[in-house]
């Protein structure tokens, strides 16, 4: 009887044992930590156009950067003219997509929410009015949207649904509704088919997808941007020619690109500067395939040049590269694709009016081009990059951005202005100290002409006398020369002294926003610290069930061999 009692008693703690465990982990007492630990934060998406740029990260928040004006305001946290790294955005909402242009920007919120800031002279953001919106603006009551495409006066959306609505600009019925009048709220267009999965707005045309592989498109289309195959503008959708099964497409600047599931890259519409890369700078009516060695994964473009990216994550650009922007380090346009670096890891790239930024596949974010107004986001206010720059990160332990990159450039700048002026100071005393000797000249040549008028008479005294006053006159002259190249000096250090207050005032703006992103790192810290505690806390779980489930399992089996053996007997 004791032996079939403890036998029980084992069955009854294994049980025991077995089910608390599996109640804990059935509530989401412990969770596993993958739900939770995004491991690096990083850029999946960007956006560049103008002088101001977008980013997107996994974590849902959108980083903004480059020249913040009044009236197109880039909505974030730090308030600056032009901001040199990424700022994270104000309202602390977490987004899923987001698109941007030179004015403004529209984002979807990771609730299906539609949100849009900036400039709305147009319209262009949706709320109904022409105000300006230096932080996101919900628009519309609406949490079905799933896509959005912007350009600097018109924008659109495609919900749920597959309805695309547009607003803004609706100047040669880029918004396809079949009227050219503004539309400051959105409006259902497109409606004929309510199956669309992407658009692209173009500076006055627009390219739609259906999820049937077609490809249709409205507005201008003048060098045949519209693709098909003449130059007749559309209010309305109208199928592009010739019909394929279309899987990408991108409408750019008086340009369209398009992808079909064979990988093909198709080109047409204007092709000045060679932004089709078919070798040439005419133009075409009807869409063409160039690269066809490559498979092609997407494309897009900025406003004279064009970005590929192949199946093999090889990049490629091609056209305008006045600026840099092609990135294969010269400052010469291409009228055929051209590979950028040597990765083979690029997944995401955009095109701006003379910069360019992609992603690789560990979510490091590169720029190159034109840097004015910090649109590159890599710490400098200005100048050109032939070749990808890693871009200061705000996001990550191992980020430039951590008082580093930006930073470390800006300290650079001010101590080689610092130098300069030193240099200037000292040439300024040099000029100072002959000032002063020729003023000393002068006044020994003063001296000797008074008492030379005072001895010597004729011809001879006065020759000499006239030689001397010929001397002083020379001098006085060279005096005049170092006086203006001292004054020269004088504004050229004036110029140094500003110019280093400006950086001086650029990295205490750069610090203010580290300090802003280390607070919210330090949470992302604590936040994976318990991550890392529930996900022990799971393990021992699972090892004390372990351990319930054989004590059960042993207890059963030596109470069943316990109660035949009592048969037996």
């Amino acid at each position: 009887m004791k032996i079939f009692l403890s036998k029980t008693f084992l069955v009854f703690v294994g049980l025991t044992m077995t089910m608390v465990c599996s109640v804990l982990l059935i509530s989401g007492g412990f969770v596993s930590a993958s739900s939770e630990n995004n491991s690096t934060h990083h850029f999946i998406s960007v956006s560049t156009d103008g002088e101001r740029s977008m980013g997107l990260t996994n974590l849902g928040h959108i980083y903004a950067w480059g020249r913040n004006l009044a009236a197109a305001p880039l909505g974030t946290i730090v308030a600056a003219s032009s901001i040199l790294t990424p700022a994270r955005v104000s309202g602390g909402r977490a987004y899923r997509h987001m698109s941007s242009s030179q004015t403004h920007t529209v984002a979807i919120a990771v609730d299906g929410t539609l949100w849009a800031w900036g400039g709305n002279d147009f319209g262009q953001l949706g709320d109904g009015t022409t105000e300006v919106r230096s932080a996101p603006t919900r628009i519309g009551t609406e949490n079905n949207w799933l896509y959005t495409s912007v350009r600097r006066e018109h924008s659109f959306a495609i919900n749920a649904l597959g309805e695309i609505w547009a607003w803004g600009s609706n100047e040669s019925g880029r918004l396809g509704d079949g009227t050219i009048i503004d539309q400051p709220e959105p409006v259902h267009v497109a409606d004929f088919a309510d199956n669309w999965v992407s658009i692209s707005a173009g500076f006055d045309h627009t390219l739609a997808l259906n999820e049937d592989g077609e490809l249709w498109a409205w507005g201008n289309n003048v060098s045949g941007r519209l693709g098909t195959g003449n130059s007749t503008h559309s209010l309305y959708p109208i199928r592009v020619q010739p019909t394929s099964t279309w899987v990408s497409m991108h409408a750019g600047n008086g340009a369209s690109f398009a992808i079909n599931d064979e990988g093909e890259l198709w080109v047409w519409g204007n092709n000045v500067m060679g932004r089709l890369g078919n070798g040439t700078t005419t133009s075409s009516l009807q869409p063409i395939h160039i690269g066809d060695e490559w498979s092609w994964e997407s494309v897009t473009m900025g406003q004279h040049h064009t970005i590929g990216i192949t199946t093999c994550g090889k990049m490629f650009a091609w056209g305008d590269g006045r600026n840099g922007q092609i990135g294969d380090g010269y400052m010469l346009s291409r009228h055929e694709p051209t590979r950028v670096g040597e990765y083979d890891n690029w997944t995401t790239a955009a095109g701006g009016t003379s910069q360019s930024m992609a992603i690789n596949s560990d979510g490091e974010l590169f720029a190159w081009g034109d840097g004015r107004n910090g649109r590159l986001g890599n710490g400098l206010a200005s100048g050109n990059f032939e070749t990808p720059v890693l871009i200061t990160s705000p996001l990550g332990s191992d980020g430039p951005g951590e008082g580093g990159y930006g930073d470390i450039q800006l300290r650079l700048q001010i101590e080689r202005l610092e130098r300069e002026k030193g240099e200037l100071q000292d040439d300024i005393l040099e000029l100072e100290s002959q000032i002063s000797d020729m003023t000393q000249s002068i006044t020994n040549l003063n001296n000797q002409i008074i008492a030379l008028q005072s001895k010597i008479t004729g011809p001879v005294g006065q020759e000499v006398v006239t030689a001397l006053e010929n001397t002083i006159s020379t001098l006085n002259e060279s005096i005049k020369t170092l006086e203006s190249a001292k004054t020269a000096l004088e504004q050229v250090i004036e110029l140094r002294n500003f110019t280093i207050q400006e950086r001086d005032n650029e990295i205490k703006l750069l610090l203010a926003q580290i300090e802003l992103l280390e607070d919210e790192r330090q949470s992302s810290w604590t936040g994976d610290y318990n991550v890392r505690n529930r996900a022990v806390g799971e393990i021992i779980v699972w090892i004390v069930l372990g351990v319930g489930a054989v004590l059960t399992l042993a207890g059963l089996v030596m109470l069943i061999i316990g109660v035949k053996k009592s048969r037996m007997a």
